[in-house]
């Protein structure tokens, strides 16, 4: 697999992070750069180490991951999506000017999306890709698509009511759905 073929697997890969990243920023009242590192650090970070532990699980855990991939990233989303829906139609409308990252969440999301990677690491060992380029490759991607999305939902959300992080929610939830029906 050359250049090109690993770039366009990174920008697949990358995909799903940078409209979970979209949504993150949907919710921001004031931009704030080191809220949008740490996103795009989470989901850079995942989608890079997971094609290396898929590489390392290679044909070992083939049939149990490949089981599992939807349910798993389909159950994440849906929770991270559903307590955005919820946060954001509660009565509780309080305004933090700077944002905090909870990461519990941003570490659920990034394993929710970064599943695909791991799959993706175990076909690199079938086929004999080195992996540390490859992931460093995906990482990277991800990582700057990420601080893309989050920026841009914050442009899109700054325009909005605050409430607009339940479509962020809406999305995700979405995802899952297309997660859980496709392939």
């Amino acid at each position: 697999m050359g250049f090109f073929g690993l770039l366009t697997a990174a920008l697949g890969l990358s995909a799903d992070a940078f409209t979970v990243a979209l949504c993150k920023g949907l919710g921001l009242r004031r931009y704030d750069p080191r809220f949008a590192l740490t996103v795009a650090a989470f989901f850079g970070s995942f989608q890079a180490l997971m094609p290396v532990v898929g590489w390392l699980l290679g044909s070992l855990l083939e049939p149990f991951i490949f089981t599992l991939e939807r349910p798993a990233a389909c159950l994440l989303l849906l929770i991270v999506g559903g307590k955005m829906i919820f946060d954001a139609l509660s009565n509780d409308t309080t305004v933090t000017l700077s944002p905090v990252p909870d990461y519990r969440e941003l570490t659920m999301l990034a394993a929710a999306t970064s599943i695909d990677a791991l799959a993706v690491g175990m076909t690199f060992a079938f086929i004999g890709v080195s992996v540390i380029p490859a992931a460093a490759l995906i990482g990277t991607v991800t990582f700057l698509l990420s601080l893309l999305g989050v920026y841009a939902g914050f442009r899109i959300g700054g325009r909005f009511d605050g409430r607009l992080s339940a479509l962020g929610g809406i999305v995700l939830t979405a995802l899952a759905i297309r997660i859980f029906f496709t392939r």
